[in-house]
């Protein structure tokens, strides 16, 4: 786990540095709506839980319609799950609440069009388990020694321009197992995180 940490750190330190040699730097904000779920071998959208997420891009060219995008960004993760017994019915929300780290490289195919693809680094900051339903509501905190701190995976997706706006949509694909102690196991056995993002960001400067 940690070696694995190690080398997706290093990529992105990589990614950044070869952005010093940007010739163009456009820097700005971003936010957007997070459609996430829990995924093992395959993905699933049956138990996708709606969030959010917003932070800080800059898009740096270090090359003709080249580019490195680095960002920072606070991004709510996780899954809903449905119960219904004994005539009761109601529904658990597994809240995470991540910093995201991602360093996409991209292509700008065309004023209009970017694609991008790259790793990503998150740490997690806070969990909770809140349930709704026919046996009352329920709003607990997780023991952080249960999940695994830090997330990371491969991240890619598609921007169209518009002057100073970018509506986007991103795929993050997570490849770190989210449980850390024996009890989280056998729960969650080998979930990892899936988002899909629809996103809009505001240039500030260039």
């Amino acid at each position: 786990m940690k070696k694995k940490i190690t080398a997706i750190a290093i990529v992105l330190i990589g990614l950044t540095a070869l952005s010093a040699s940007a010739q163009d730097v456009e820097t700005g904000v971003k936010g957007g709506v997070n459609f996430s779920n829990f995924i093992q071998d395959d993905i699933d959208d049956q138990n996708m839980r709606v969030g959010w997420h917003v932070g800080f891009y800059s898009k740096m060219e270090f090359a003709k319609q080249l580019f490195i995008m680095p960002e920072l960004a606070f991004s709510t993760k996780g899954t809903n799950i449905e119960y219904s017994a004994f005539g009761a019915s109601g529904e658990s929300k597994l809240n995470l609440y991540y910093i995201d780290l991602p360093v996409m490289v991209g292509v700008e195919l065309t004023d209009f069009l970017d694609i991008y693809a790259g790793p990503y680094l998150s740490y997690l900051i806070d969990s909770n388990v809140k349930t709704t339903g026919d046996f009352g509501e329920d709003d607990t905190e997780i023991d952080r020694d249960n999940l695994e701190s830090f997330d990371y995976g491969l991240a890619g997706g598609v921007g169209f321009n518009f002057d100073h706006v970018t509506i986007g949509a991103r795929y993050n694909y997570g490849l770190a197992q989210i449980a850390r102690s024996d009890a989280a196991d056998f729960l969650l056995e080998d979930s990892r995180n899936s988002v899909g993002q629809i996103y809009l960001t505001y240039r500030l400067s260039r």
